[in-house]
């Protein structure tokens, strides 16, 4: 349990594109079964792209939106950064002022580009400038008994927000309905419901369920077992593929097993073998990225081709940092956060793409350096 507890503290610490908007492009069921196991990359990585964050010391980055003007990282705060890592400066910041947000649930773009919707824990939406990182505006959802984990961008300033699990219920009642999808118009108000909820969702805290794909779409994964993941086509948020984990998947409401209390389990789920909570899904225009849960708490990358016929795996393991999966997509490439300072020889770490980008890329971060955004294109 300690190496589990070290980075999911550090997750949960952390969690404190000038394109109209376009859902990805649906793919059919990706069998994870079909990869197989690699001990090198090197036979599957095209291109690399580093970008060092320069600027002032920034805490870990948990997701990266791509924008006309470079990148924009979220952490324990949330920074702009042109094409070469440079600063442009923050987005709001932290506080209890006017325009100003406490910690941070999830962030996305709006469908236009030019507004960085900031999701809080009290289900605020704060709009700020992309240009500049000015308040535009605060609206704060009429939900109050329950947490919003992840926002996605709608036409007409509307909003969709997602609830892992219904506050104030008995979590293994599956007969009384709930919707985790709600969406909110420009006032706050909720105007519709989608998603009923199928399973106790256990994967939030420890790392975000829903990136920024290529043309500022996103893709939503959020279940703790195989099934669908989603993103937004027109005014709806609607599935768009299905991630199939195989036999050894965590089975459905394995946490709850008759008990209201699931998280006296977490430790077991977490270091169970079944693979469980797919995540970070990304696709590009050659390739199928997720990542999931393993066991001791491992993280296992995977990547496919578009048609889910072949693909590999492979393990990153946190020790003192969070492991490596991917953070966000564009057209050709999956982005990763690197962000293990002092680490100068491949030997000190077993993971095949932190090993990669030493070796290949010569890549090392001083003692006290920023992240960096490492941009990968896969060839499978």
């Amino acid at each position: 349990m300690g190496r589990f507890a070290l980075f999911g503290m550090a997750f949960m610490a952390a969690a404190v594109m000038s394109c109209k908007q376009k859902a990805s492009s649906a793919v059919d069921s990706m069998e994870l079964d079909n990869t197989q196991e690699v001990t090198s990359l090197d036979e599957y990585i095209q291109d690399v792209d580093i970008i060092r964050l320069q600027g002032d010391l920034i805490s870990g980055v948990t997701k990266v939106l791509s924008t006309s003007e470079g990148y924009v990282t979220v952490g324990g705060q949330i920074n702009r950064y042109d094409k070469k890592g440079k600063p442009l400066g923050q987005i709001g910041r932290p506080g209890r002022g006017p325009g100003e947000y406490l910690s941070v649930r999830d962030v996305c773009l709006n469908p236009e580009g030019t507004e960085v919707l900031v999701l809080t824990p009290r289900n605020e939406i704060i709009r700020y400038s992309l240009s500049d990182g000015s308040f535009i505006s605060k609206t704060e959802a009429e939900i109050k008994d329950n947490t919003a984990d992840a926002i996605l961008p709608l036409p007409d300033n509307k909003v969709a927000l997602y609830f892992a699990n219904p506050a104030g219920e008995d979590v293994s009642n599956f007969d009384k309905e709930f919707n985790c999808l709600k969406y909110i118009n420009k006032e706050g108000k909720i105007v519709g419901e989608a998603v009923p909820r199928s399973d106790f969702n256990i994967s939030m805290g420890f790392k975000p369920v829903c990136f920024q794909n290529k043309d500022n779409s996103y893709l939503l994964s959020f279940g703790p077992s195989s099934g669908d993941f989603y993103t937004v086509k027109g005014d709806e948020v609607v599935p768009c593929g299905k991630i199939d984990l195989g036999a050894k998947a965590l089975p459905a409401r394995f946490a709850i097993r008759g008990k209201d209390n699931p998280m006296q389990y977490f430790e077991n789920i977490f270091e169970d073998n079944y693979l469980k909570c797919p995540s970070s899904v990304l696709i590009t225009d050659e390739v199928f990225y997720c990542s999931a849960f393993g066991k001791e708490s491992s993280v296992w990358n995977f990547v496919m081709d578009k048609n889910g016929e072949k693909g590999i795996k492979w393990q990153s393991v946190g020790e003192m940092v969070m492991p490596m999966s991917g953070v966000g997509a564009d057209e050709d490439y999956v982005y990763f956060v690197y962000a293990e300072p002092g680490i100068d020889s491949s030997s000190k770490t077993p993971d095949i793409l932190k090993k990669y980008l030493i070796d290949k890329c010569g890549l090392v971060i001083p003692e006290n350096g920023n992240p960096v955004i490492v941009r990968i294109n896969f060839t499978i």
